[in-house]
């Protein structure tokens, strides 16, 4: 008996298994399992979580198989089962099958025919258009030689040498250039060339039309005043002001438009100009919206994209957030579920909590205290079943170890799959989303505030936004094995912050260094202490001080730092001093990118050996 292949055992392992009823559900579950599993990880996605460019490739893919599965089962039909071999001796071919053999050697013979006729019609259209279009060259002069072209010109004239020969030379010299530019493959080779042939010379006698033509140059050549290469740049409208423009930039750069980055490694060079790499927080349609409902310039979509500073970039897959809001995720993921489940025509929750009130930037409406939208909840498109769904959701629980000290219990975040019904899940996504008008008013109002506090400082004001870095790890730039692989490195803390005055146009930042890896008030007040007097130094009519941080309660927003910012800053002269926090996981900002680019420069130095002793590793302010 012939082994069997490998498609052949696999039939027969699945005709076994499926014929167990038992083994079957065992099966099933697995494969199950398995897809959740796959989905909570982000292998598998839903049609309505992916792109519209994944979904048309997706669709397509269903069309080709159905498409195979269609023309597969008409095969099938129009198949019928052979006749055995003895009928088929006895009785010969039937009188259908020769009829029908007859029409396709009459339809194959006349389409042969067709096709010679075709083709040698097509023979006579091509020897003719290859006939008229050297006749079109012979009177355009291409293919003459340039003694040829100096002939055709000058017919019928009787010229001198001197001129006769001015005109080959330069007839060879359009030549030469014209061959050059038409063999050359790299953009910077035809710039060159096209700079070195036209000059401010042909550009006084306007010339570069015809030299352009003549030198078989496209349209797109030509010369700056200043004798620079041509660059190609994206085109920005010069129909709006430049007050415009700079609103529209400004407004890139907002914090709530979009977050600056930490990683040392984050960052975007154009043209040699190198900065830190800042991440949108919406796409840009919605982005554009929120530009015209604040400001009263209209600005097309494409004009205002195109107004975007190339540092400020869309986040990708590798733009992975850590740092985001609890509360604003797990919001997320039920809009997510009740869109899925077609209750919801928008997965936006910014959308849906505005919608719910009468005006978004009342406190009232946010706050509950209005009483025209205080029971006013989002409009579903269906009414919610009793049906079970799943939806995840970012959740405390208790962990037991089993190691070192069995029956130790702490509290660890994690993100799973909780299970519910379409009716709790409506009425629990009504609850949250009328507690979530006050986190989002309050964002929108802070950022608001320190945005409209910073423009306009007074001369005896300053602002200063400070914030911890994540801690630096120290490095030499030659380790022995131990230190490398071992717990050896040491760890250095970075208090970042960024100072706002009226007398300087441009933010003074500033990071102050400690072997201490404390956070709490009396090394927050460690490291201010420096920049108070920094600050008093500089500025010394300044006497009024606002500081804004995010609200950790065991750094800044405890009692413990309230006591010593009622004493520290009034022995440094000052007159006045508020303390402000941003909402709950929303406290990012400037500070963040001095973290990232000072990281940046430490890990540059302590790539190199040896330091020159004129460049100073770090500075303190």
């Amino acid at each position: 008996m012939a082994a069997l292949s490998n498609a052949e055992k696999q039939r027969r392992y699945r005709a076994r298994r499926d014929s167990d009823n038992e083994r079957r559900k065992q099966y099933l579950d697995k494969e199950k399992a398995k897809w959740k599993k796959d989905r909570e990880e982000g292998k598998k996605k839903k049609v309505s979580d992916l792109s519209e460019r994944e979904r048309r490739e997706q669709r397509k893919k269903w069309q080709e198989k159905k498409k195979k599965l269609r023309d597969k089962a008409r095969a099938s039909v129009m198949t019928t089962p052979p006749r055995s071999r003895d009928n088929a001796a006895q009785q010969g071919p039937s009188r259908q099958y020769v009829v029908g053999r007859n029409n396709v050697r009459r339809g194959r013979r006349r389409l042969q025919n067709q096709i010679e006729k075709l083709e040698a019609t097509l023979k006579r259209e091509i020897r003719k258009m290859y006939k008229y279009k050297k006749r079109d060259q012979r009177l355009a002069g291409e293919n003459k030689s340039p003694r040829s072209r100096v002939n055709y010109l000058l017919r019928n004239q009787i010229v001198k040498d001197t001129i006769r020969k001015r005109l080959l030379l330069q007839e060879a010299i359009i030549e030469d250039i014209r061959n050059k530019y038409k063999n050359t493959r790299k953009e910077r080779e035809k710039q060159i060339i096209a700079k070195t042939t036209i000059g401010k010379i042909i550009e006084k006698y306007r010339l570069q039309r015809d030299a352009q033509k003549i030198l078989g140059f496209s349209k797109k050549r030509g010369q700056r005043p200043d004798g620079a290469l041509l660059t190609f740049e994206r085109k920005v409208s010069n129909r709006l002001p430049a007050e415009c423009k700079a609103k529209v930039k400004a407004f890139y750069l907002r914090d709530d438009v979009s977050r600056m980055t930490t990683g040392r490694k984050q960052t975007v060079t154009q043209k040699k100009t190198k900065n830190q790499k800042r991440l949108l927080t919406d796409t840009m349609k919605n982005l554009h919206q929120k530009f015209l409902s604040e400001h009263q310039h209209r600005v097309s979509y494409s004009c205002f994209c195109t107004l975007r500073p190339f540092w400020v970039v869309v986040p990708t897959e590798a733009d992975r957030e850590t740092c985001q809001c609890k509360t604003h995720e797990n919001l997320q993921f039920m809009a997510n579920t009740l869109n899925s489940q077609g209750m919801s025509a928008t997965k936006n929750i910014e959308e849906m909590v505005d919608a719910t009130m009468c005006n978004p930037k009342s406190k009232l409406c946010a706050y509950g205290e209005c009483k025209d939208c205080v029971y006013t909840t989002h409009k579903m498109l269906r009414a919610p079943e009793n049906i079970e769904v799943g939806i995840t959701q970012w959740s405390l629980e208790a962990n037991i170890h089993n190691g070192e000290e069995p029956g130790k219990r702490s509290t660890i975040t994690v993100k799973k799959n909780v299970m519910t019904t379409e009716d709790g899940l409506a009425c629990d996504f009504h609850d949250r989303l009328f507690r979530f008008r006050r986190h989002i008013f309050n964002i929108r109002w802070q950022y608001g505030a320190y945005r409209q506090l910073r423009e306009n400082l007074r001369s005896n004001e300053c602002l200063i936004h400070v914030d911890f870095s994540e801690n630096y790890s120290c490095k030499y730039s030659k380790e022995i094995q131990s230190v490398h692989f071992g717990g050896s490195h040491q760890q250095a803390t970075l208090h970042t912050g960024v100072l706002y005055t009226a007398a300087e146009l441009s933010p003074v930042t500033f990071t102050t260094i400690s072997p201490s890896r404390r956070h709490d008030p009396p090394a927050i007040w460690a490291h201010l202490d420096p920049v108070l007097d920094m600050v008093r130094e500089r500025h010394p009519d300044i006497n009024r001080l606002h500081v804004f941080s995010d609200g950790p309660a065991t750094q800044y927003k405890q009692k413990g730092n309230f006591y010593l910012l009622s004493q520290e800053p009034f022995k440094k002269g000052f007159q006045a001093v508020s303390w402000n926090f941003f909402e709950a996981s929303h406290g990012k900002g400037a500070p963040d990118g001095v973290g990232g680019t000072l990281k940046d420069l430490l890990t540059e130095l302590s790539n190199m050996e040896k330091i020159s002793p004129m460049r100073k590793p770090c500075s303190t302010s």
